[in-house]
This record gives structure tokens, C-alpha cells and sequence, in this order.
């Protein structure tokens, strides 16, 4: 069994998929003409069959890791697998939120075993740090970081556009009890952690999407 959380308005969308565990799977984060996959385990292919989203897979633009731990990895190289067998012709480019050159080598290492046969889309991985951007349709993807207490915090990803700032927190802000949704906090803050409750909701609900009124 597989749970999601949804946020969304005309414009933007996004959709955090869980296992049984509780566990973040994957976040998908949609806007004008672009589709995002940030972190995505295995097991998220298996919850879009399920919800009979294959069409989906198909029209993810950029995968984003904010690490390379394993899951990721494993989950990013089934991504290419499948999108491989369903004869995948759109671009897809990965973007990787590491900051040592050994991660990217690593990353595109296994990529390439799951693609050294060929196919039909163009792939492209590199990696994504403070000074660079990313633009895809009508977002601007950066990394930011923050520092708290004279100590700097994980890096996060943040997705703007016109009229939305999403922030993705991964599971490394376990510390984090809260996040500033007012001045120039995001719109939209995504925690990918098991984290304590908001005030304001149900005490068996789970947080993992926090959005502005």
C-alpha cells in the first residue's frame, strides 16, 4: 500500500508518495511546462502503475538527488529501466546536489550500465550547486543554504516561479521544528523526514507539505 499527500492551485502541484513505512518515496513537483522527480526510491514506479500514471513517467523532465545515497541511486537507474522499455523519446536531464566530483562520477557510472544498450531519449547528468541554476519551463531551480546558530544547515532545493516558491527539505532536517511560511520564506515547504506535527493538525496526521494561506 502506497499513500500520497497533494498541494495544489491552477498552476503548480505537488505529490508526495509514501510507502508502508512512512517513508518518503518520492516527491513529484509540477508547473508550466515542467515536471520534477526529486528524490525518487524503487518503489515509486510500482505506486504510479498503481495509480495507472504511466503517462507520467514518460513526461518527468529532470530528476533531482539531493544526495547520492543508494535508494536514490536505485531508484533513479529503475527510472531509466523502465523509461527504457516504454520506448522513452523525451529528454531527460539529472541534476545531482553534491558537492565532491566522485558523486557525479558515481552517479553517471550506473547510469550509463542501465543505458549502455541504447535508447531513444537524450540524457544528460550533472551536478547542481550554490552558484549554478537550473531552468526548466517556468521554474528556476537553485540550492540554497542556510546557516542556524553559527552552523550551516544541509542544503535545500528551491523551486520558483512567477507566482509560487516551493522549498524541498530532505530527510537530512530532522532538526527543523519549524519553517517560516511569511516575509521571504517559501509558499510551499515540503519535509521529506518524519518530523513533530504542526499545531494545527490532527495529532495521527502526518506533515510532509506545509503551504501558505
Amino acid at each position: 500500500m502506497y499513500s500520497k499527500q497533494v498541494w495544489h492551485d491552477r498552476k503548480h502541484q505537488v505529490e508526495i508518495y509514501r510507502g508502508e513505512a512512512g517513508e518518503v518515496i518520492g516527491t513529484i513537483v509540477s508547473f508550466r511546462k515542467g515536471i520534477c522527480l526529486i528524490n525518487p526510491r524503487p518503489d515509486i514506479l510500482i505506486a504510479l502503475y498503481q495509480e495507472a500514471k504511466i503517462r507520467r513517467i514518460g513526461s518527468v523532465n529532470t530528476i533531482l538527488l539531493t544526495d547520492r545515497r543508494p535508494e536514490f541511486v536505485r531508484g533513479l537507474c529503475t527510472f531509466l529501466g523502465y523509461s527504457r522499455k516504454l520506448n522513452r523519446g523525451k529528454p531527460l536531464s539529472v541534476r545531482l546536489l553534491a558537492e565532491d566530483a566522485g558523486a557525479q562520477s558515481f552517479v553517471d557510472s550506473c547510469c550509463m550500465q542501465i543505458l549502455r544498450g541504447g535508447s531513444r531519449f537524450e540524457f544528460d547528468l550533472a551536478g547542481l550547486s550554490g552558484e549554478e541554476t537550473l531552468e526548466l519551463g517556468d521554474a528556476v531551480i537553485t540550492v540554497e543554504q542556510v546557516d542556524r546558530d553559527g552552523e550551516s544547515l544541509p542544503p535545500f532545493l528551491c523551486i520558483r516561479t512567477s507566482e509560487r516558491r516551493i522549498d524541498y527539505y530532505d530527510e537530512r532536517y530532522r532538526e527543523v521544528e519549524s519553517i517560516e511560511l511569511g516575509g521571504s520564506g517559501p509558499d510551499v515547504a515540503i519535509r521529506a523526514a518524519e518530523l513533530p506535527l504542526y499545531r494545527d493538525h490532527a495529532a495521527s496526521r502526518p506533515v510532509g507539505i506545509v503551504a501558505r494561506a
